[in-house]
């Protein structure tokens, strides 16, 4: 069997599971305290967790905001860094997709490759910062 069959078959048994669609916006210019944020790409398949306090501290020193969460994606140009993503829908557990109502919106601070098998390398793991408003208790 050659690769690219193996890997189309490897491919389509372990499919990434992602569970929320966002829109895509990077800026366009303004200024630094409101920039413009123009949309670039809707309907992105993105699988979004919560980081752990080990990959928080593990990550400290990388990015000058702090790594909230993770993403993962299958690998586009529309994903940069210094872009933003915002959260339009969610996949429920029985696979169809809702309109999020408490959006989530996210910088890219960080692709990393995720590599493994099958080959080509197309997945990326994403490190997010929740740009949503703080809460001061």
């Amino acid at each position: 069997m050659n690769q690219d069959t193996l890997a189309g078959v490897l491919a389509d048994m372990w499919s990434g599971e992602f569970s929320s669609k966002v829109t895509i916006q990077e800026i366009e210019g303004g200024d630094q305290d409101n920039p413009l944020w123009v949309q670039i790409a809707t309907a992105v398949e993105v699988e979004i967790q919560q980081s752990t306090a080990a990959d928080r501290q593990a990550k400290e020193a990388d990015y000058s905001h702090p790594v909230t969460h993770q993403g993962f994606c299958i690998r586009s140009a529309h994903v940069q860094v210094g872009r933003r993503l915002i959260e339009t829908h969610r996949k429920l557990e029985d696979g169809t997709w809702v309109a999020a109502l408490d959006t989530r919106t996210f910088e890219v601070l960080g692709i990393e490759v995720v590599r493994g098998v099958p080959e080509p390398n197309n997945e990326w793991r994403l490190d997010l910062c929740d740009m949503g408003p703080t809460i001061v208790l």
